[in-house]
């Protein structure tokens, strides 16, 4: 196959320099939509892929950490009152008031620190199979503290 009679004559004209330069032009933008129509494509993909590895993996991490039913604690046989107190003592809360009304407990708590109340709540469900039915925040000015109102009832009350 033979080039058109215009490439022929085109390059004709042209010194060998400029042939040169025109080759190597030519081999540049070769390159170039190499790159642009097969390379950055090829990483778009590879990234793509990554990122949803990634998401399943953070996925699998939060599956794996989710209790198991063996995980959670059968529920305490003492009563609540003195679970909830031994509990809150141990994460530094004092309870300004605790009330029982029938299988649940309603607690109030003066200036706790969050994260404490936080990790109380979850410490009594895991451990002593009681659950939050209700609750009130209300934040304190001291940064972190809050005041709290709150209904725990036996995890096998339903």
């Amino acid at each position: 196959m033979n080039p058109p009679a215009f490439w022929t004559t085109f390059l004709a004209e042209r010194t060998p320099r400029e042939r040169g330069l025109l080759l190597g032009l030519a081999v540049v933008a070769g390159l170039a939509g190499s790159i642009l129509g097969i390379w950055q494509p090829l990483r778009a993909q590879n990234a793509a892929i990554a990122d949803a590895l990634s998401r399943t993996e953070r996925a699998a991490r939060q599956v794996a950490s989710l209790p198991t039913q063996t995980d959670i604690a059968a529920p305490d046989d003492r009563p609540a009152p003195v679970i909830i107190t031994e509990a809150a003592e141990s994460f530094g809360l004092q309870i300004r008031r605790l009330q029982p009304q029938g299988s649940a407990v309603q607690v109030a708590l003066d200036d706790a620190a969050f994260d404490a109340v936080l990790l109380w709540f979850e410490a009594l469900e895991r451990d002593h199979g009681l659950r939050l039915a209700d609750l009130t925040l209300t934040r304190r000015p001291t940064p972190g503290t809050v005041a709290a109102t709150l209904t725990l009832e036996s995890g096998n009350a339903d």
